[in-house]
Formats: C-alpha cells, sequence, structure tokens
C-alpha cells in the first residue's frame, strides 16, 4: 500500500481533476499508482530536508515513474506512454543556457545541477521539479495540467553533513513485525558513522538518535527510541505505549557527535523524517534490487527480486485452505507492460527471490529504467488490500547489457 501526502491524482487540489501537484506547505510529491495515467514522484530526497551542496553543484534526485516508459529523448519511435523528465529548480530561475529545464534525462537519479544558479543564491530554500515530457519534450498533461512532483529542500554549503531516509518511504503503510521493530534505511553525506563514544575526538564523526513521535516511545531513561551507527536502524514500537502503535506515525533520524548532542548546521539540527502508517495486517517490502541500482540482465534476460513479508503465509496459490492472510505474490514490470502472455502478472511465487523476466518485454524496452512491484495476492490471486489500496511494494532500477 502507497499513500502520499499533500494532493493525489485521484483528487488533487480539490478540483477532481487528474493532476500531479505538491503539498503547498511541506513541498512535496504527488503520484497515484492506483491512476490509469502516467505519475512521478520524487523519493529522494525527501520534502524539507536539508541538502549539502556537493563540491560539483549538482544533487542527485531519485523518482519513480507510473505507467510511463522512460527512454532518451527523441527515441520513443512513436510509442506511447514513453518520454523523460524535466528537472527545474525554482521554476526557471536554474535552467542551463538557452533551455526550458534544468536538467533532462531517462534514469533515476537526475541530477539538479546548482551551478545553473546565480551564485547568490545557491544556499538557501528550493523546489525543486521533476516533470513528466513527451518524446518531443512537451510537457505530459492530466486533465489539463502538468504531471510533476515537487520537493522543497534547503541548499547549504558543501561538506555539511546531511541524513536522508530512504526506506520506509514518507507516507508508506508498514505492517508492524511481531518483534514490533521497524528498519529504516538511511544514508549520510560528509559524516563518518561510528559508535557512540568509539570516535576518539575525530571532526565530523558519530552516530544517529530515531525518534517515534517526538519523546513519544523514547527508550525508557533515554532521549531516543534507538541508537546507531549502521543502517538500518530499528524503531522499535515496543516502546510506544500500548493501543498507540498502529496508525500514522513520523519517524525522526538525526546526526548526532560522539557525546550524543546534535550535530548543527547554522544553528539547526541535521536530521530527517518520514510519515508512515503502522498497520497490523500484511506487508511486502523488496529488499533487493535497492532502488536505484543498475541490474545486468545477463544472458538469461532476468533479474533475481528478494522480498520479505510480515503478518502474511506465504504458500503456492490454491493451498492455503482455511488460513487467514495467506497467500503468494505477483511481480509486475512497468504495471502491465511486460505480464506473461494472457496473465496479470510477469512472475508469480510463494518464496523469494523470484525472478524478473524482461524476456517478455518489447525488445526495445528491455534496456533503461524500470519499475519493479511485489503484491500481495490472496490464495485466489485477488489484491490483498489495506485500506482499499493493494499492498505491494515498488523500486525502480536500471537493466543493461
Amino acid at each position: 500500500m502507497k499513500l502520499t501526502l499533500g494532493c493525489r491524482l485521484v483528487a488533487a487540489c480539490a478540483a477532481g481533476l487528474l493532476v500531479a501537484c505538491g503539498d503547498s506547505a511541506n513541498g512535496g510529491d504527488a503520484s497515484d499508482t492506483s491512476a490509469s495515467g502516467p505519475a512521478v514522484r520524487i523519493t529522494m530526497p525527501a520534502p524539507d530536508t536539508t541538502v549539502a551542496l556537493p563540491a560539483d553543484g549538482n544533487v542527485p534526485v531519485a523518482f519513480t515513474v507510473d505507467n510511463w516508459t522512460l527512454r532518451t529523448p527523441g527515441s520513443c519511435m512513436g510509442a506511447a506512454n514513453c518520454g523523460h523528465v524535466h528537472i527545474n529548480i525554482d521554476d526557471a530561475a536554474c535552467n542551463a543556457m538557452g533551455m526550458v529545464y534544468n536538467g533532462a534525462s531517462a534514469t533515476s537519479p537526475i541530477a539538479a545541477n546548482f551551478n545553473s544558479c546565480p551564485a547568490a543564491m545557491r544556499v538557501g530554500m528550493h523546489t525543486i521539479t521533476v516533470s513528466l515530457r513527451n518524446d518531443d519534450h512537451t510537457p505530459v498533461m492530466n486533465g489539463g495540467v502538468a504531471v510533476q512532483a515537487l520537493a522543497r529542500v534547503t541548499i547549504t554549503s558543501g561538506g555539511n553533513p546531511t541524513v536522508l531516509i530512504s526506506s520506509p518511504m514518507n507516507g508508506a503503510s508498514v505492517g508492524l513485525p511481531a518483534d514490533q521493530n521497524i528498519p529504516v534505511a538511511f544514508a549520510v553525506t560528509n559524516f563518518n558513522l561510528q559508535a557512540p563514544g568509539a570516535c576518539m575526538g575525530a571532526a565530523g564523526c558519530g552516530h544517529v538518535h530515531i525518534t517515534i513521535d517526538g519523546t513519544a516511545c523514547n527508550a525508557m531513561g533515554s532521549p531516543y527510541n534507538n541508537a546507531g551507527a549502521a543502517s538500518p536502524i530499528n524503531a522499535n514500537f515496543a516502546s510506544c505505549p500500548m493501543g498507540t502503535r498502529t496508525g500514522m506515525h513520523t519517524l525522526e533520524l538525526s546526526l548526532r557527535n560522539d557525546d550524543h548532542s546534535p550535530v548543527m548546521v547554522s544553528g539547526a539540527p541535521v536530521r530527517a523524517t518520514a510519515m508512515i502508517n503502522v498497520t497490523t495486517g500484511p506487508s511486502v517490502t523488496i529488499t533487493s534490487p535497492m532502488a536505484g541500482a543498475s541490474v545486468s540482465l545477463g544472458t538469461t534476460n532476468t533479474v533475481p527480486v528478494a522480498f520479505s513479508v510480515t503478518n502474511f503465509t506465504m504458500m503456492a496459490p490454491g493451498s492455503c485452505g482455511a488460513t487467514m492472510n495467506c497467500g503468494h505474490v505477483h511481480l509486475q514490470v512497468d504495471g502491465a507492460a511486460c505480464n506473461s502472455g494472457g496473465s496479470p502478472y510477469n512472475a508469480i511465487s510463494a518464496s523469494s527471490p523470484l525472478s524478473a523476466n524482461f524476456a517478455i518485454c518489447p525488445m526495445a524496452n528491455r534496456i533503461g529504467s524500470h519499475r519493479i512491484t511485489v503484491q500481495l495476492r490472496n490464495d485466489d490471486h485477488s489484491a490483498v488490500l489495506a485500506g482499499g489500496s493493494p499492498v505491494d511494494s515498488s523500486v525502480m532500477i536500471t537493466t543493461t547489457m
């Protein structure tokens, strides 16, 4: 299940139009994988995060698309729902010389090039926009509105430490495992992760604290829910009061110095947040390949996809009997674009890993950017639902020969 904060493609901006727009208060991204039209969402950086400007001036922006084939501009050969993306910074303020965009690409991540911004405005708050574009660079429209995603970020001078939560994604629905621990994957820049007390006075060294809903779920006697120096770190919901563990929660990951004091940049703590919906129902998570990975198809034209499930019993189709929360998974590549002949899936399995079969995809589309989705399915192949939405997990990868 994927929930997106802010406006959504199916009922955005209170106008009832199929559009894509950002959360006006928080930057944010917008997409709805249940919509039939194309969609795009920014997965990193998360809205309202602080990002240190790299030495080359390029900030990587990861994104995913739905119902859309990403190809190099001019190479779609008339194919429908095919094109690329444009990235803009503050609308046209940082466009490349003579262009209507800051950058264009058919793969994720795409670089937001702040060297194209006036030098005096590179540091500070910016709105990054990723928009779907047809093969001729015209905007993809839905209900008369451009299909795009936005994220508002604060850029600091290069060399400052940063932290980003890469999983679970903001707005995700996550099943609470039996051990009450939800793993939170993260990445840091310009910071050396070491166990608390192990930095030996080194600068730019420390660890992370994770909290759930501020101090509501702190470990007894500690100013955090958990502390660690490696990704992923567990958010321990057993520390939350009984009766509050499921529902909407805000995870916060903060960089900490060796003495547990917060790492500060321009007077503000370096941190990242993600709001998630914790459920007692089933969940599925793709564990490999990682989002943004480049994967060789090799001679078999297949990619092994590993996944994990919670609160769900995996059994071969038709063998669950009376067992509740029981079934299998379907795998899809780019929605229905690479389904096996006459089937609603590319591959099916009751165990991990299973193989995404790119030999089924049209020859011209096998190499490039693809969205892999693993869906939980009941014994009769119907979709497992949570809150009315399918329980699934997706990653964007790039396939190579």
